[in-house]
C-alpha cells in the first residue's frame, strides 16, 4: 500500500505542464531502446544461425526475443526519456522545483533507481533474448 500512497503523492505535486514532456520523450526512449535490442538479438541470431529477420520469423523463439527486448528496453527508455526532458532547460527547472520537497525525487536519484532496475531487467531480458536468438526461427 505504501507504493500507491507514494504514487498519489507524486501525482499531487506534479502541477507543471512540463510533466507532459515526459510522455513523448519516454515513449521515444522505450521505442529506441527496444528497437536497438531487437537489432542486437537479430545480430546474435545471424551469428549463430542462418540470417533471418525477426519480422519474417514465426514461432516461440522470435516472440521470446521481442518480449525480452521490451522487458529490457522499458527501463532504459525511461532513463532516456528522463534524459531528454532534462535537456530542456525550462522543463528541468520546473521538474527539479517540484522534486525539491520530496526526498529521493531529484533527477539524479530517479535516474540511479531506474538504472538499477534497468540492470536487473537488462540481465533477465538479455539472457532470454540470447536464448531466443540461439533457437532456430521458422519463416513464413
Amino acid at each position: 500500500m505504501k507504493h500507491f500512497e507514494r504514487a498519489r503523492e507524486r501525482a499531487r505535486r506534479r502541477k507543471s505542464p512540463w510533466n507532459l514532456l515526459l510522455i513523448p520523450s519516454t515513449i521515444l526512449g522505450v521505442g529506441v531502446a527496444t528497437w536497438a535490442l531487437v537489432l542486437l538479438f537479430e545480430a546474435v541470431h545471424a551469428r549463430l544461425q542462418e540470417v533471418q529477420r525477426l519480422s519474417t520469423a514465426e514461432g516461440a523463439a522470435p516472440v521470446l526475443v521481442a518480449l525480452s527486448a521490451l522487458l529490457a528496453g522499458v527501463p532504459l527508455g525511461f532513463v532516456g526519456g528522463n534524459g531528454i526532458a532534462w535537456l530542456v532547460r525550462p522543463a528541468r527547472r520546473a521538474l527539479e522545483r517540484e522534486a525539491e520537497s520530496v526526498p529521493g525525487a531529484s533527477f539524479h536519484d530517479t535516474q540511479v533507481r531506474l538504472l538499477r532496475i534497468a540492470a536487473l531487467t537488462g540481465l533477465a531480458g538479455g539472457l532470454l533474448g540470447v536464448a531466443g536468438a540461439a533457437l532456430p526461427w521458422t519463416t513464413r
